[in-house]
This record gives C-alpha cells, sequence and structure tokens, in this order.
C-alpha cells in the first residue's frame, strides 16, 4: 500500500520498433486517422482517452523524427 503523499518512481516502458518505410508509413497514416470517437469507443473514460491520444502523439512524433529505430540508410535492402 502507498502512503498519500509519496510518489513511487515508475520508469516509463520503452518501445522499439524496427520498421521499413512502407511499414512506418502505414503506421504514421493510420495514427492520423485515429479519431476521438475511436479512442472514446475503446477507452474506459476520457481520461483513458487521453492517454491513449497522447501515447499515440508521441509513437507519431518519433515516427515523424525518424526515432522509432529505423538506421535511416538507403540501398541496404535488397530486391530481388
Amino acid at each position: 500500500m502507498q502512503t498519500p503523499g509519496c510518489l513511487k518512481a515508475v520508469k516509463a516502458p520503452t518501445l522499439r520498433l524496427d520498421l521499413d518505410e512502407r511499414r512506418a508509413a502505414a503506421l504514421s497514416r493510420l495514427l492520423r486517422n485515429v479519431t476521438w470517437p475511436d479512442l472514446i469507443a475503446y477507452a474506459g473514460d476520457v481520461e483513458e482517452a487521453l492517454l491513449m491520444r497522447d501515447a499515440l502523439d508521441t509513437i507519431g512524433r518519433t515516427l515523424v523524427l525518424g526515432e522509432a529505430g529505423r538506421s535511416g540508410r538507403r540501398g541496404s535492402s535488397r530486391r530481388r
């Protein structure tokens, strides 16, 4: 049980995504198209919907900034 007024330090989880450019673009498109009614439908309450939106926005910003674990090297994959 936690003592009132004492906050336990919780480490935020870290996600590593290894996505090629097509998958990253598809995920980015999905994140842009998630609507507030979508979030409300899955959330238990408004607070949870806001947390979902914030998490999705964080993932989207990371994709845009290229920090989602992609190497950024061109020509490293070969087509057969």
